[in-house]
């Protein structure tokens, strides 16, 4: 998925969250924007993306270390963060997980999908959505139909 389907689907998520009220935030937007800070996070493992381009020298050690979609895009750097960032704040350290599994949803929606338990295991997890294709776009019209009704 393209960095704006992203965002947009980790606001629908947040949307769903405050207006469920299934999660108690004493800073709802600070909130928001810890969990789009980790939305973005998981692409730090390739250059061209917008995070990389923030974060130059971290993303380059990443980059060298691990590829698009590998060790980012598994299940442990959320579970790792979650558990560092919670001894500060579990309100944050919530955001950060959300942010960052929903990434990982969504880009298990595309073709190239990710592995959910990498290193243990490369099995992929995907679905039929090629990224920056016609079936995104209309994915990315849906998220933004369900944010504006969910705002008004």
């Amino acid at each position: 998925m393209r960095f704006y389907t992203h965002i947009a689907f980790s606001v629908l998520i947040y949307l769903i969250i405050t207006k469920t009220g299934s999660f108690a935030m004493a800073s709802p937007y600070w909130f928001l924007a810890v969990m789009l800070l980790f939305t973005a996070l998981p692409d730090i493992d390739t250059i061209d993306s917008k995070i990389s381009r923030e974060i130059k020298i971290l993303s380059r050690v990443i980059t060298f270390l691990t590829k698009h979609r590998g060790m980012m895009h598994s299940l442990f750097p959320p579970f790792i963060l979650f558990f560092v960032i919670n001894t500060f704040s579990a309100e944050f350290a919530f955001a950060a997980a959300i942010g960052y599994l929903s990434h990982l949803a969504a880009d298990m929606l595309t073709k190239q999908g990710i592995m959910f338990l990498y290193p243990f295991s490369k099995a992929r997890i995907h679905w039929f959505i090629r990224t920056g294709g016609l079936v995104e776009k209309v994915f990315f019209i849906a998220v933004l139909c369900g944010i504006t009704w969910l705002l008004f």
